[in-house]
């Protein structure tokens, strides 16, 4: 009896043991599903899909207000006013040119017309002493006069500039054609005088002081006519009173005087009875020299 109640005992336990063990793979099961089911809610909710990414509304910013920092201001270089330095941007055709770079102790001393032979020849002579080269403005009519004297002063380092054929008073209100004739007659002369066929011009200084202070006319003709010449159209810095033959000498190195320094342009003549502007030239030299200026042609404004 004890053996079957012990027996029955241990069938029990297997039977019991069996339904537990049939259970617990039940439960084990559904929570291996719930598991599955759990682990693949994740991956819904945490794993973005490679095929079609989502597509976020763009919203715009609101503009962020910073201060603008301090920015020390580059120097500014212009490009080259009528009155201002020039020499490292060159000069331009048609430009109205009334000194040289004042930055520079260079001074151009200038000499009109060429009127009187003599007279020319004793300007000639006066900065052949001292050294020093000019710029020589002659009229054309002039050079055709005596081209002995001019070829003279080309060989020995003067510059041949252009003042028109024949000196017009009214070379502003002349027909571009006119103009134009005026200027390339007065070359023509000079490459003749000088025996250069090739000599090359930079500056056209029209008559009577047209484009310089203190009158500044200037018709938009003769500015055209010197841009398509290649021209700059050259006036000064200062103008000696001694062309009209009633200042002495002294009055115009006192004029001038004022003016001698760095790229100033002086212009005087060679016509006057007394030779006032001859004599106040070579004070002028001295003047310059003492103050370590050099006596320039214009070519190096051009150059």
């Amino acid at each position: 009896m004890a053996a079957e109640q012990n027996a029955g005992q241990i069938v029990l336990s297997r039977r019991d043991l069996l339904v537990r063990a049939r259970g617990a793979a039940v439960v084990a099961g559904k929570v291996a599903i719930a598991g599955t089911a759990i682990e693949a809610i994740a991956a819904c909710i945490f794993t973005l899909p490679t095929s079609e990414p989502t597509i976020k509304p763009t919203l715009t910013p609101e503009p962020t207000l910073t201060s603008t920092p301090e920015v020390t201001p580059s120097p500014i270089i212009s490009p080259v006013p009528t009155e201002s330095p020039r020499t490292e941007l060159r000069l331009r055709p048609g430009e109205v040119v009334q000194h040289g770079d004042l930055s520079k102790p260079d001074i151009f001393f200038t000499v009109d017309d060429g009127w009187k032979k003599d007279k020319v020849i004793k300007i000639l002579d006066l900065v052949k002493k001292y050294g020093v080269k000019i710029t020589i403005f002659a009229v054309g009519d002039n050079v055709r006069a005596f081209p002995e004297i001019w070829k003279r002063a080309y060989e020995e380092g003067h510059s041949m500039q252009n003042h028109s054929m024949t000196h017009p008073e009214n070379i502003d209100k002349m027909s571009e054609d006119e103009i134009h004739q005026q200027i390339t007659d007065q070359l023509a002369a000079v490459r003749e005088a000088i025996g250069n066929p090739d000599y090359v011009q930079h500056s056209f200084r029209p008559p009577y002081g047209v484009g310089a202070p203190p009158w500044y006319s200037l018709s938009p003709r003769l500015e055209k006519v010197c841009k398509d010449l290649g021209l700059a159209i050259t006036t000064w810095t200062a103008l000696s009173p001694g062309w009209d033959n009633k200042h002495t000498s002294s009055q115009v190195e006192k004029a001038l005087g004022k003016y001698v320094d760095n790229g100033s342009i002086l212009v005087l003549h060679d016509e006057s009875k007394n030779d006032a502007d001859i004599t106040a030239l070579e004070d002028l030299i001295r003047k310059a020299q003492g103050e370590g200026l050099k006596a320039q042609t214009l070519d190096v404004l051009f150059t």
